[in-house]
């Protein structure tokens, strides 16, 4: 029921009579295929930013398509961008590193606005190195390129 709410756009419906009897639920017993459906579709904050964390850990060979697919999933669920842009602010507040910042700086330019490359630029004059500043470019060039606001 949690994957048709959410592929085909009653999230509100959901949200409103739907969630709470599944983190009830789940908070009785464990059901993978509930809490698979309530992550993809309801992921809470923490959710995102433990997802976050784990892509920054594993392998680097797999960051651009982990965060592209990370990015994509709040297009998917019609969450609000401005979601991805303060979660990624929050994630790079909490220790910024040159692993960190990439990983902003791609998921903002896969679905991020030009509004969001001013949270990055933020970050950038904190830290003014120059593999950071490239990083920047190349969000704000993915950005701008694809985006008139």
């Amino acid at each position: 029921m949690l994957d048709f709410c959410g592929r085909y756009a009653f999230r509100a419906w959901a949200e409103a009579d739907l969630l709470v009897e599944c983190m009830r639920r789940l908070s009785q017993h464990t059901d993978p295929v509930l809490s698979r459906a309530a992550l993809r579709w309801f992921p809470t904050d923490g959710d995102l930013l433990s997802q976050l964390e784990v892509i920054a850990a594993g392998e680097e060979g797999r960051h651009n398509g982990a965060t592209w697919f990370w990015a994509q999933r709040f297009v998917e669920r019609s969450d609000d961008i401005g979601r991805m842009s303060a979660l990624l602010e929050r994630w790079l507040g909490e220790g910024l590193s040159a692993k960190k910042f990439k990983l902003a700086a791609l998921a903002i330019g896969y679905q991020g606005g030009r509004a969001d490359l001013s949270m990055l630029r933020r970050f950038l004059e904190t830290n003014p190195d120059e593999s950071l500043n490239e990083l920047y470019q190349d969000a704000e060039y993915r950005v701008r390129r694809r985006s008139f606001i």
